[in-house]
């Protein structure tokens, strides 16, 4: 099968030394890079990604949405959002199941929030934790974007 699409990888700056929103920020850049190429196979376009990639195509998405105008002719139709790595202060169920794993116990995922977050902001925050902010995503539904969310 042959599916008319061109798959971009955007290299973003990581943390500790580039804390969040560096790496959304280089993802914008590359999403008004777009923007202004000729080539008209690139307007429609979905955000993807896997883990750390997913949280940012959600985030990038997110802000993207709120300035869809400046961003034409690029047409963002969704998001893709594979396993994307979220957390809040708060532990989940699934998280409370992985406290004993020998590969990832929650205190990495802290450890690993700790050095990608803005220093002196907890879990909570957007970056990490969206659903805290009630009203996520609607203006994602009033552009018609499609959401899919995988877990394996």
């Amino acid at each position: 099968m042959q599916i008319p699409a061109v798959v971009m990888s955007v290299e973003y700056r990581l943390a500790p030394e580039h804390r969040l929103p560096a790496a959304y920020d280089n993802c914008s850049e590359a999403l008004h890079w777009i923007r202004t190429t000729r080539d008209e196979w690139l307007t429609k376009c979905f955000l993807m990604g896997s883990s750390a990639g997913g949280n940012i195509a959600f985030c990038v998405g997110l802000d993207a949405v709120t300035t869809v105008d400046q961003l034409t002719p690029l047409k963002i139709e969704g998001l893709i959002l594979h396993q994307p790595f979220f957390g809040g202060v708060e532990r989940t169920p699934s998280e409370m199941r992985l406290v004993r794993d020998k590969m990832v116990p929650p205190h990495l995922n802290d450890l690993a929030w700790g050095l990608a977050l803005t220093i002196g902001v907890d879990r909570d925050h957007r970056y990490s934790n969206p659903m805290k902010n009630i009203g996520v995503g609607g203006e994602a539904k009033k552009e018609g974007w499609r959401v899919l969310v995988t877990d394996d």
